[in-house]
């Protein structure tokens, strides 16, 4: 665990959001056991890694879940950049 903190000075959003939390349920179902939800009461923010996400993924499509989740999940794996990275989402 690291023993310095820093400040966040600052924080910028999108304009739209990638996707909703009350919106798809079946989305949810693939997102909430993966990530770094750091949240109280649903406002927050929360972290997925390129790993969990392509897992998550090639689950949605041998679950053949709709074509809206598969391609929100796409779009939030090339958000992290690559195997390496990860895409942080400010949930309000």
């Amino acid at each position: 665990m690291s023993v310095r903190a820093y400040r966040v000075i600052e924080i910028k959003r999108e304009d739209s959001p990638t996707f909703s939390l009350w919106g798809s349920e079946e989305l949810m179902s693939y997102l909430q056991s993966i990530g770094n939800w750091m949240t109280n009461d649903g406002a927050g923010f929360v972290e997925f890694f390129y790993d969990d996400l392509k897992e998550a993924l090639a689950n949605a499509v041998v679950d053949k879940v709709s074509q809206e989740t598969i391609g929100i999940l796409n779009k939030m794996l090339k958000q992290t950049g690559g195997k390496d990275g990860s895409v942080m989402y400010d949930l309000f």
